[in-house]
């Protein structure tokens, strides 16, 4: 890639971003640098903008900075920039630079070069605009034995550099090379007020906020309701919202209601011009057909203990929420007790049998295949004996993005394993509320999964 491309890949981003960027963003930093004794050098950063802040939410807490060896680490939120700010922030980010009030530091490169590649959305309902700057020529750092112990006698103690880059949320955003690298990421102007919007006796009430930078026209919100009548429940709000100026916030607020006789369920898309900015589910639980998922609802709502844990760090708690998701899903999930078993059994009304291995490190994805090889292969081996002629699937589900697991989904396939990522649990999650046939998808898995093999080996 020649001078002329590179940089024009990086002024279109800078563009796109300059246009959704406007006064009140707030910045936020998190790094991870190296004293080379002539300055600090990054190794894994983070530059975030976005306009939401909960009121309640005291940003100075998440602010840190410490040293653990020759490492210096740390997060600082600057809260309601000035334009001006915000794009000095950009470019600097953009230019290798990130340039706090006191401290400094620079993606630094053999060459003097930076290679940008356009990321993936973080949030697959959240059109964010991500780009990472990677030194070019630069070579894979090795962590010095000592940085886990200086973490853990730091002053704000972290256990180990693991802890460090699962706090500051950078093991998503970190080169998959180890390359020192800068993520850049800009959250929209706009957005779904998701708390303050409800779907309930076939009403569905849409709450938007937007940016001052936003012209309010070019605004427009799609609704699609479940189950379909027929096009009846394909709907555009945009003519329907009231707008209002938010004094407090100078922030425009659009709100709108629009019927959706017998839905349960209703998408709302919410778009600037041509450009998809949020995506969100309602659903209104008095009326689902999946009657796990309703006895499930009441006591957990809008299962956001299951979907916070799907989060979790703690390998234990996400296996918990992932045989939630496979109960709410119509398997019989089970958690064995016995450590050499896996990590959940699951068996379809039919009586198919899913042996699932969960990870939250893409480093353990490797070990967990052969482990579920093992397993299935000896449950294969236990079911002929027994003369059961039940099939046997194996899975692997991880908390991951695709696009930072190693292994692909075709190689894991030569393996007779089943690739999931966070793409697909989050896709799950909000269609649970609809009755779900656990046989259906064990065949459209064993379909995935042939598919996958014919394309490795052609």
């Amino acid at each position: 890639m020649n001078d002329l491309s590179i940089n024009s890949f990086r002024d279109n981003f800078s563009e796109a971003a300059r246009e959704w960027l406007c006064e009140s963003y707030h910045v936020e930093y998190r790094y991870i640098a190296r004293d080379t004794g002539s300055g600090l050098e990054v190794v894994h950063a983070m530059v975030l903008f976005y306009p939401w802040m909960d009121s309640s939410q005291d940003s100075k807490q998440f602010n840190f900075h410490i040293k653990a060896g020759n490492f210096e680490i740390g997060q600082m939120v600057l809260p309601d920039q000035v334009l001006i700010e915000a794009h000095r922030v950009l470019d600097d980010a953009l230019n290798g630079q990130i340039n706090l009030p006191s401290v400094k530091m620079t993606l630094s490169s053999r060459a003097s070069m930076y290679h940008y590649l356009r990321g993936p959305a973080p949030n697959p309902w959240v059109n964010m605009i991500h780009m990472s700057v990677t030194a070019m020529g630069a070579e894979r750092l090795v962590l010095p034995q000592s940085l886990d112990d200086d973490l853990r006698r730091a002053e704000v103690p972290f256990d180990g550099y693991t802890d460090v880059l699962s706090w500051l949320g950078l093991n998503d955003f970190s080169h998959p090379g180890g390359l020192p690298s800068i993520a850049v990421i800009v959250h929209p102007p706009a957005q779904i007020a998701v708390q303050d919007g409800k779907l309930a006796d076939e009403n569905l009430n849409v709450i938007i906020d937007v940016m001052p930078s936003v012209d309010i026209n070019t605004v427009s919100v799609a609704v699609i309701g479940s189950p379909p009548a027929g096009i009846s429940l394909r709907k555009q709000l945009c003519k329907h919202l009231t707008w209002a100026l938010q004094p407090d916030t100078k922030r425009m607020r659009g709100t709108g209601a629009v019927e959706l006789p017998n839905a349960y369920r209703a998408l709302v898309a919410l778009s600037i011009g041509n450009i998809y900015v949020q995506r969100q589910w309602y659903s209104d639980p008095s009326l689902s057909k999946n009657v796990r998922f309703a006895a499930t609802q009441e006591f957990d709502y809008e299962l956001a203990k299951i979907k916070a844990r799907l989060n979790s760090t703690d390998a234990r708690t996400f296996e918990k929420a992932v045989a939630a998701l496979m109960f709410l899903s119509g398997f019989a999930p089970l958690l064995p007790l016995e450590d050499e078993g896996p990590d959940i059994i699951g068996v379809t009304p039919g009586g198919q049998v899913v042996l699932v291995e969960c990870t939250t490190k893409t480093t353990d994805a490797i070990a967990k295949i052969g482990n579920l090889v093992l397993r299935r292969e000896a449950l294969r081996t236990a079911f002929t004996r027994g003369k059961h002629s039940n099939p046997v699937m194996a899975v692997l589900v991880c908390q991951t993005p695709k696009s930072h697991i190693h292994a692909s989904d075709v190689e894991l396939a030569r393996h007779d394993v089943l690739l999931i990522t966070q793409e697909n649990l989050v896709s799950q999650i909000v269609t649970v509320q609809d009755p779900v046939d656990a046989d259906e998808l064990c065949t459209r898995g064993l379909e995935r999964l042939n598919e996958l093999k014919a394309r490795a080996t052609s």
